[in-house]
């Protein structure tokens, strides 16, 4: 997966068994590929409603994270499109 110029990765925060499949999947699609943190865009997918803020794992405090949930449209959309704007900036700046 050498051409990846960016990874988005989505997971249940109230799952905390999965905390450390998502450092295993950043280690193997992020670290392992060159990309640095501004290239990963963390989603916490909370099923039902998701209106609360939520805390990402320690080893994401540098990566972009967004709640995601059936109210937050318009902000996962923002989050999204400025995910995009800086990829293309990063991929430009090579």
């Amino acid at each position: 997966m050498t051409d990846a110029d960016g990874v988005i990765l989505v997971y249940n925060p109230d799952a905390p068994s999965q905390d450390q499949q998502l450092a295993d999947w950043f280690e193997y699609f992020v670290r392992k590929n060159n990309l640095r943190d501004e290239q990963c865009l963390l989603v916490a997918l909370r099923p039902g409603q998701g209106g609360e803020k939520f805390k990402p794992p320690p080893l994401f405090s540098r990566v972009t994270a967004l709640l995601a949930g059936p109210d937050k449209g318009p902000e996962v959309k923002a989050k999204f499109e400025s995910f995009m704007k800086d990829l293309y900036y990063i991929k430009m700046r090579k």
